[in-house]
């Protein structure tokens, strides 16, 4: 029931079956078609698994990352606390070099007490002393005065006597 359709190319004369050349030319497009559906849907798959690809790879790394900060806030951690400790160490040696400090202030303070009571002491003995030497000076003045009146008293006496 086939029936030969046959056609000539207006071009070069050649003939060649109707039926032939539709089937070749739908096999074509549905070739074409076909290729084009396998090559979306390929496309497709291959993003798809890209994208799972990537957000298993960025999961990946977010979990290695926040396990790095983890860590490092652990070593944070640590070291603040390590800091806080060596502070407190520095504090407690400030505060007994101060003490230290303070004590000897203290008793530096209470032997210049003790030297000024000493020097008023020695300044009080001193100013008796020179009062002292003052009223034996003054005495002997006085004495050497009356021996001197005492003297010219008997010579007097011993002239008078004597004229």
């Amino acid at each position: 029931m086939t029936e030969n359709r046959q056609i000539e190319c207006p071009e070069c004369g050649a003939e060649f079956e109707v039926e032939s050349v539709l089937r070749e030319t739908i096999e074509k497009d549905l070739r074409q078609k076909l290729t084009i559906e396998i090559r979306d849907r390929i496309e497709d798959d291959i993003e798809q698994r890209m994208e799972a690809e990537l957000a298993q790879k960025l999961a990946l790394e977010k979990e290695q990352i926040n396990a790095v900060v983890e860590k490092e806030k652990k070593k944070l951690k640590k070291l603040e606390t390590k800091l806080k400790a060596e502070l407190e160490i520095q504090k407690e040696q400030i505060g007994s070099e101060i003490e230290e400090e303070r004590s000897k202030v203290k008793l530096l303070e209470e032997k210049i007490v003790k030297q000024r009571e000493e020097q008023a002491e020695l300044l009080k003995i001193k100013l008796e002393r020179d009062d002292l030497r003052a009223e034996m000076e003054e005495r002997i003045v006085l004495a050497q005065q009356e021996a001197i009146q005492d003297t010219k008293n008997k010579l007097k006496q011993q002239i008078e006597e004597k004229f």
